[in-house]
């Protein structure tokens, strides 16, 4: 069982991700095609289409060399050492300063978050954006939903009624739960959830990995192989947000909260995830009239 971290802002957890931008490799949309038949439904080249669209309104871009700090240039190095391909993430952000603070909000407003971008789009188009309210479950008749129900953060109930149609937007995490309250049943409800686990690995390094210019101390590089065409393995260079990430290593975290931050320096951490399988499902929250913590099996 893995706890799933999710950002309750406005935004979502594009607030608080690191904007990387991946598009969905070919060979996975294959195999959706062949299992599920979605080759119809969602054909290849009008996917790219839509993702070149959403690329240049999010001004999605490979990360510049001058805000890869000191650890990146250290993974290009080593994946050279290694004959393993390196290149810079394309991330959605817009005169990035590598201030290293994804994870916990832009504080220079750089990150391209839909609270920066789409969401006030649609404001302005009319679009009414409410906070502080948790959507409980769709109103159904039958089998059309025809509006929303909910508590805002003060403990009063609404009801939206909607024009045309309701979009069930909560993530993969959150909507089997709320289709399940909603009344919704399905032997697939909550089932086929695929993620990326990731392996965290720190490497101590004889000089100091973390070069400041400015506010710059390095945002990602991958290093990464496609193992048999199946995209096996992708190593996300260092993107440590010291003060909040440092704290969860062992040894490390205890000198980093006992006054011994001078080490920290020397220290990077990296991840590497790897493609999951569909057979994994989302269990926590579809039981309860109040949404309970999700987590991923």
């Amino acid at each position: 069982m893995s706890p799933v971290i999710q950002g309750r802002v406005l935004g979502g957890s594009t607030v608080v991700n690191s904007a990387i931008m991946w598009r969905l490799p070919e060979d996975v949309w294959a195999g959706w095609d062949r299992e599920f038949g979605l080759g119809r439904d969602l054909p290849l080249e009008q996917l790219h289409q839509r993702w070149d669209l959403i690329e240049r309104e999010l001004s999605v871009a490979p990360t510049p060399q001058e805000v890869w700090g000191e650890n990146n240039r250290l993974l290009g190095i080593g994946g050279r050492a290694l004959g393993v391909r390196t290149a810079p993430m394309r991330r959605a952000v817009a005169a990035c300063r590598g201030s290293a603070r994804c994870q916990s909000g832009c504080p220079f407003g750089a990150k391209q978050s839909m609270a920066l971008t789409y969401l006030p789009y649609a404001e302005g188009r009319g679009a009414v954006l409410l906070t502080g309210a948790r959507a409980h479950q769709a109103v159904m008749r039958g089998d059309r939903a025809e509006g929303v129900e909910g508590t805002f953060a003060t403990g009063s109930p609404f009801v939206l009624r909607a024009g045309k149609a309701v979009i069930v937007a909560a993530s993969a995490i959150q909507t089997p739960g709320l289709l399940q309250r909603s009344g919704v049943r399905s032997s697939h409800l909550g089932r086929h959830f695929q993620a990326h686990p990731g392996t965290a690995m720190v490497g101590v390094f004889d000089q100091p990995r973390l070069i400041r210019t400015d506010e710059a101390i390095g945002k990602p590089m991958d290093a990464g192989e496609d193992l048999a065409g199946a995209r096996g393995e992708e190593q996300i260079g260092d993107e440590s947000e010291t003060p909040l990430e440092v704290r969860h290593v062992p040894s490390l975290g205890y000198e980093a909260d006992h006054g011994a931050p001078a080490a920290v320096p020397n220290r990077s951490l990296g991840v590497s995830p790897e493609v999951d399988g569909p057979r994994r499902h989302v269990a926590g929250s579809g039981h309860l009239p109040d949404p309970s913590p999700s987590h991923a099996r």
